[in-house]
């Protein structure tokens, strides 16, 4: 059975410390990141996807430089530019969160539990 001081953490080796374990997992989740993963929400967010860069085109057709651009669209392309690289800051930083908590499973479950966990299977 898990058994755990308050610092250490507990390890998943059979059913009966799932509830131990579980709890602990839930702790460490971020609240942003538990909105998607909860396993009881039936209408869990979706997890933000990799954000696509904004190009001159798509803010005013057939144009291939910033330089080209009327006054006014260089002002959307600058604030596309803006929200792309918030999106992308949220994105990495979502992508860690995720990689930390693949490494907590992988550091928490005990070795004969591990072997359905594979590294490019999604969390």
């Amino acid at each position: 059975m898990a058994t755990a001081t308050p610092n250490q953490k507990k390890i998943l080796n059979d059913q009966r410390d799932w509830d131990f374990w579980y709890e602990d997992f839930v702790s460490i989740v971020p609240p942003s990141l538990w909105r998607c993963l909860d396993p009881e929400n039936p209408n869990p967010l979706p997890l933000q996807v990799h954000p696509v860069a904004p190009t001159f085109d798509s803010v005013q057709a057939g144009i291939d430089s910033y330089a080209d651009l009327i006054a006014n669209n260089q002002r959307v392309y600058l604030q596309f530019s803006s929200i792309y690289e918030r999106e992308k800051k949220e994105y990495k930083e979502q992508e860690e969160m995720i990689r930390d908590l693949r490494d907590h499973i992988r550091k928490t479950v005990s070795e004969t539990k591990k072997i359905p966990l594979r590294a490019t299977q999604p969390l």
